[in-house]
């Protein structure tokens, strides 16, 4: 019994690349909350952001047009932390983890959708997991990194369905 569950679970591994997707992003979040207990002084960039994002939970549009004017991530850094009851900052660093698992599941994507590869797309993992200048904005708070994975979303469904 043991022996056919260990043959089902080799075969589907070898069949399937979703090990190599989930393990990515696995070790992305892992990374990014290293990252994060390491360094968690808050970049410039961030304290605007934030400053911005409690004059929205206050209502006064006003100010937080004032302190920075693209005011779409500091509502999104506010609503996401009214909706899940976490504090400005932990918000933040949320939209930053799940964008980096963004970033590293549609890297991978366009890696699958160029090549279907199990060995370049083991490489493709690491690459993106340790690439330097990647992983030191890891703890900032910037909107870059979900530019990124939207642009790497949008490069790989024009890839997929061109």
């Amino acid at each position: 019994m043991i022996e056919i569950t260990t043959k089902r679970a080799r075969q589907w591994i070898m069949e399937n690349n979703r090990y190599i997707y989930v393990s990515a992003i696995v070790l992305s979040v892992t990374i990014s909350l290293l990252r994060i207990l390491q360094d968690n002084v808050i970049n410039d960039d961030g304290i605007l952001f934030l400053s911005s994002a409690n004059a929205i939970l206050q209502s006064d549009w006003k100010t937080a047009m004032e302190i920075f004017a693209w005011p779409f991530y500091p509502a999104l850094i506010a609503y996401i932390s009214l909706i899940a009851a976490l504090s400005l900052e932990n918000s933040a660093y949320l939209i930053s983890i799940v964008s980096y698992a963004g970033i590293t599941y549609f890297f991978l994507r366009n890696i699958e959708a160029i090549r279907s590869d199990k060995v370049i797309l083991v490489i493709a993992a690491a690459i993106i997991l340790i690439y330097p200048q990647l992983s030191d904005y890891r703890n900032m708070l910037i909107r870059d990194q979900a530019y990124w994975a939207i642009f790497l979303a949008s490069l790989y469904y024009f890839i997929a369905y061109y």
